[in-house]
């Protein structure tokens, strides 16, 4: 009977150890304001203001975005009112050439329908990007270069939907497969730029890529040299769609298989 009993109270203080008592939350819609502030600067990109969305809430994207509300920036000598962006949801403009200054403080803020979020910043010194001279890239017993790419082609504007605006050639870096080009992020170099990186500890990297959403038939091996792809040929099959179909032609696509 002893052994019974201490059974059912060993059972018992089991049972109620597992249990968990979770708290809920009922889910709150809020703002989402991302902003780009630069040194020396004027605001070259615009800001993005959206909604959030519950996780289990089945609404396009495109519809979370904010277009009517009320976008400032404020510091020590500015208080300027932002614009929404014709033809752009969400995106606001500052539609002025005002430097932002580094040491200098400044508050974004936004309102829209009573709610109204804020972020407060201390603008950084400026970020001086620089481009290197080609080097060579040694991997397995062989070299391959690494080239020079031109940096000094664009120009900020801030009439344009981006911020900047090109102005001169932009460079062509090759896509290559293999082991010393693919096989982890220590891999070949498309290419490097220099920065004055003893002045910062964490450097955020925002790549544009242009025509991304261009599509067009994936590439195929043309075997008899005619122009056009025959049943039979490969092709590389990008979406894993088992057949040749039209991709995003300019993206890079994983396909080794192994996620």
């Amino acid at each position: 009977m002893g052994i019974k009993t201490l059974y059912w109270i060993l059972l018992s203080l089991f049972l109620a150890g597992c249990m968990i008592n979770d708290e809920t939350y009922d889910y709150q819609e809020k703002l989402v304001v991302w902003a780009h502030l630069q040194a020396n600067m004027p605001m070259i990109d615009t800001v993005f203001v959206s909604r959030s969305a519950e996780i289990s809430e089945s609404t396009p994207a495109e519809s979370l975005w904010v277009s009517d509300a009320e976008v400032r920036v404020t510091g020590d000598t500015i208080d300027l009112l932002l614009s929404a962006v014709p033809g752009i949801p969400g995106r606001y403009v500052m539609g002025s050439d005002h430097i932002f200054i580094s040491g200098e403080t400044y508050t974004i803020s936004v309102t829209h329908n009573g709610e109204r979020v804020s972020g407060t910043t201390t603008i950084p010194e400026e970020l001086s990007i620089e481009s290197t001279h080609p080097s060579v890239y040694y991997c397995r017993g062989q070299e391959y270069d690494v080239p020079s790419i031109n940096i000094d082609n664009f120009v900020i504007d801030i009439g344009s939907p981006f911020g900047f605006r090109i102005t001169g050639a932009i460079d062509t870096v090759a896509l290559r497969q293999g082991n010393c080009f693919t096989e982890s992020f220590a891999s070949y170099p498309l290419y490097k730029i220099d920065f004055n990186e003893d002045d910062y500890q964490t450097i955020r990297i925002i790549s544009f890529a242009l025509e991304a959403d261009l599509m067009d038939l994936e590439p195929f091996n043309d075997i008899n040299a005619n122009g056009f792809w025959d049943a039979g040929e490969e092709f590389e099959d990008w979406n894993n769609s088992g057949l040749r179909d039209s991709v995003y032609i300019n993206l890079i696509y994983d396909t080794t298989g192994t996620y």
